[in-house]
Formats: C-alpha cells, sequence, structure tokens
C-alpha cells in the first residue's frame, strides 16, 4: 500500500504543479491561446479520460493485465509534461491532452484494482482515505511549488521537473507485487 501511495503523491504532486497555472501557459505560450481553449483542452482530457476508462478496465479486467496496464500507463502519463514542452499551437495542446486522457485510462484501470486489492480486509475505507489525505495534501502543496517553480525557472523546467516525477512513479509502481 505505502509504495501506491508514494507513487500517486509524486504523479499528483507533479501535475499539481502545473494545474493552477495551465491557463496562463496556454495563453501566454501557445498561439491562438485563451481562456477557451484551456476550456476546450481540459473537457478533451476529462471527457476522454471518463469515457475511455469503462471499456479499457473492462479489458484490462477480463485479460488480468492489471500491473501490465498500470505501469504503461503511468509511464506514458509521465510524457504529457514533454508534450507541453514540445507544443506551440493549440491543436498541438487538444493531441496531447487526448494522449494525457488515454495514459489515464489505462494507467488508471489497473492501479484502482491493484490499490484496492493492496488493502488490507475490513481497511479498505481507511485506506482509500489515507491515500486520498496525502495526495490532497501533495496536491494543495504543489500549487504554490508549481508557481514558484515557473516563476523562477519557467515552465519547460517545470515540464521536465513533472515528468522525472511521473517515471520515478512508473518505476516505483513496477515494482508493487500483489496477490
Amino acid at each position: 500500500m505505502r509504495l501506491f501511495i508514494l507513487s500517486e503523491f509524486l504523479v499528483v504532486s507533479g501535475f499539481g504543479f502545473i494545474f493552477p497555472i495551465f491557463a496562463v501557459f496556454v495563453k501566454d505560450k501557445l498561439a491562438g491561446g485563451s481562456i477557451l481553449t484551456v476550456g476546450i483542452a481540459t473537457t478533451i482530457y476529462l471527457l476522454g479520460k471518463s469515457l475511455l476508462r469503462i471499456p479499457i478496465s473492462k479489458y484490462c479486467d477480463k485479460k488480468k493485465l492489471h500491473k501490465e496496464f498500470m505501469v504503461v500507463g503511468y509511464f506514458l502519463m509521465s510524457l504529457v509534461p514533454l508534450g507541453y514542452f514540445l507544443i506551440n499551437s493549440i491543436y498541438q495542446l487538444f493531441l496531447v491532452e487526448f494522449f494525457f486522457a488515454v495514459s489515464a485510462a489505462i494507467g488508471r484501470s489497473g492501479w484502482y484494482y491493484l490499490f484496492t486489492k493492496s488493502l488490507p480486509k475490513e481497511k479498505e475505507g481507511s485506506g482509500w482515505s489515507t491515500l486520498k489525505g496525502y495526495t490532497g495534501v501533495g496536491d494543495a502543496i504543489a500549487a504554490t511549488i508549481g508557481g514558484v517553480l515557473v516563476t523562477i525557472f519557467g515552465f519547460n523546467t517545470t515540464f521536465v521537473i513533472i515528468g522525472i516525477m511521473g517515471l520515478i512513479a512508473t518505476f516505483i509502481l513496477s515494482k508493487v507485487n500483489v496477490k
């Protein structure tokens, strides 16, 4: 359970660096970027992730590929910040957000199953609450850290840091064994 919480803390905190200032990045750094662009990009990610999660998780359950989906999905999610680093138009942003949606749907399909299975019987509620407590604190602190990082180093360096945090989380998850 601890490795799951640590990996999720890294991923949530990493993306938490950029979520609060994502609109600034889109508006200031991308040709044609606007507040509307941010709304569309966010919808692509959230809707895509939500709609894809159901069929992907059913396939994952059917084939018993939970760990493989988790590791591949988290690895792909760690590439999303590289996408932000490389894009320069809103259409490229929309592609990156769709890639993020697919990656999250794949990774979370395995992650949710394995995390739940790793929890001690009769402690599922406190296990999920512990996870959400730690990741919530990480997300809250990350909002300020992200602002500081972007102010001092810029968006590109912050994206690299987020990607590295995602790769570390992926490595941790690759070592998880749930019976």
